[in-house]
């Protein structure tokens, strides 16, 4: 008897060509450090029972199939446009343009249709692949699709990342085909960023911890004929932030100013009754100084606002912090797209 154990567990995604059928696993590549991976299958089974019957249930009728996970990963400065450890995001968000190098950033940019062309949202195939000795075992995920994912650091940590996906069938194997090879990319950490705030974004002193969140509220639905769902199609896109600061008298003159919609107060939000949402977020990392060969990772929101301000002061804890939460319309547009991200080596 075989028992599986976690550290023999690995990830691997392909992009799919075609809705649930187009993963090849040869092909499939790690994001590298994943540290939570679930996933629930349901089959909403009928359970039923008619008058007359008795008081047991009578038959059982196979239902709806539902699958969907959770992952969460150390995120890693790989600077690639195919699956890495940052470019995976772009199933949540679009595709990645450009050519990894200052003059020509890879750029993760907002598209609203799932589909298999240069300017949809592809779905991927995910294999959960665990080596057991001489039974391996291997669940094979395909139609997936990002619910939502986020992005968060703290201080004295690496930067992290995590989703939520949906998938339309899942398959499982007791041979794996194409070994795990984990990445060797450095991971972020907390030193190396920066975050930026305002109209023309400056640096904001003494983050604590951030979180920005993408949720792409996809449709699930299915079509008479079948239990397992069709091809999702994006809903509103909802870009969330949160940011934890000390609290200085800058911090009370611009994201509290900001929060407030005016020095020192609410405004009475009467005329205009509108947000004027100017501000933007960049959330940058850097390795090393900058120089050549370095690596450099930029998130930038436009038009945010700051929906609330919590803060707390217990006896003892010494310097106040303040956790400000917000949200944004866009990524940062350019000429012609709205980018999300953007990742380079220095050149």
């Amino acid at each position: 008897m075989v028992t599986y154990k976690d550290y023999s567990l690995g990830i691997r995604i392909d992009e799919e060509t075609s809705y649930a059928t187009g993963g090849v696993e040869a092909d499939a590549l790690s994001i590298g450090k994943v540290t939570n991976f679930s996933s629930t299958a349901t089959d909403n089974v009928h359970r039923l029972l008619g008058i007359g019957e008795g008081r047991n249930e009578t038959s059982y009728v196979y239902g709806n199939v539902d699958i969907t996970g959770s992952m969460e990963w150390i995120v890693l400065a790989q600077m690639n446009d195919t699956i890495g450890s940052i470019s995976l995001l772009k199933f949540g968000m679009g595709l990645v343009q450009g050519a990894g190098s200052t003059a020509s950033p890879y750029e993760m940019v907002e598209l609203d249709e799932i589909g298999y062309s240069a300017t949809t949202l592809y779905t991927f195939a995910m294999w959960a692949q665990n080596e057991g000795g001489t039974t391996d075992d291997v669940d094979k995920y395909e139609g997936c699709t990002i619910n939502s994912f986020t992005l968060t650091a703290t201080q004295g940590d690496t930067l992290k990342a995590s989703m939520d996906w949906v998938a339309q069938k899942v398959t499982s194997a007791a041979a794996i085909t194409t070994a795990y090879a984990a990445p060797t990319s450095a991971p972020w950490v907390f030193q190396q960023g920066s975050f930026k705030w305002g109209a023309a974004p400056t640096a904001v002193a003494k983050v604590s911890s951030f979180s920005i969140t993408v949720a792409n509220s996809p449709l699930i639905y299915r079509s008479l004929g079948s239990r397992f769902i069709e091809q999702p199609e994006m809903g509103r896109r909802l870009y969330d932030f949160s940011v934890t600061v000390k609290m200085t008298d800058s911090i009370a003159t611009t994201l509290r100013d900001d929060f407030y919609g005016q020095a020192n107060s609410f405004v009475a939000g009467t005329d205009p009754s509108t947000i004027t949402a100017n501000d933007e977020i960049a959330l940058t990392f850097v390795e090393g100084a900058g120089a050549s060969g370095d690596k450099t990772m930029v998130v930038e929101l436009d038009q945010c606002a700051i929906g609330s301000m919590s803060k707390a002061v217990p006896v003892g804890q010494g310097l106040v912090e303040v956790t400000f939460t917000g949200f944004a319309k866009s990524g940062k547009p350019d000429s012609t797209d709205n980018v999300f991200l953007r990742y380079w080596t220095i050149t």
